[in-house]
C-alpha cells in the first residue's frame, strides 16, 4: 500500500510541475515589471541577469500541462481510492470487533 501511495503522490507532483513553472515565471515577471507572454522573448532584468529567455521557456512549458494533467487526475483519483479503501477497512475491523463483543 505504501508503494501505491508514493506512486500516486509522485504522479500528483509531476502533474503540478508545469503549473508551478508558469506561476513562478509570472510572479518573477510581475515583481520585476517585465512583460511575459508566449508570443516572443521580452527583455527582463532580474538581479542583473537577463531572464527573458528563461521566463519565456518557463511560460511555454505550461503547454506540457495538457499531458501532465492526466497524471495529476490519475494520482488524485488513485490517492482518494486508497484513502477510501483504508477507511473502509478500518470501519470493517471496528464493526467485526463490535460484533464479536456482542
Amino acid at each position: 500500500m505504501r508503494g501505491k501511495v508514493r506512486l500516486y503522490l509522485l504522479m500528483i507532483f509531476v502533474g503540478i510541475l508545469p503549473l508551478a513553472s508558469v506561476l513562478l515565471a509570472g510572479q518573477v515577471a510581475t515583481w520585476n515589471g517585465c512583460r511575459i507572454d508566449e508570443g516572443g522573448i521580452h527583455p527582463c532584468q532580474v538581479l542583473g541577469y537577463e531572464a527573458g529567455p528563461l521566463l519565456h521557456t518557463m511560460t511555454t512549458l505550461g503547454w506540457l500541462m495538457l499531458v501532465t494533467n492526466l497524471f495529476l487526475a490519475a494520482g488524485v483519483l488513485g490517492l482518494l481510492g486508497e484513502l477510501l479503501r483504508a477507511a473502509g477497512l478500518r470501519a470493517w475491523q471496528a464493526f467485526t470487533r463490535w460484533r464479536s463483543s456482542q
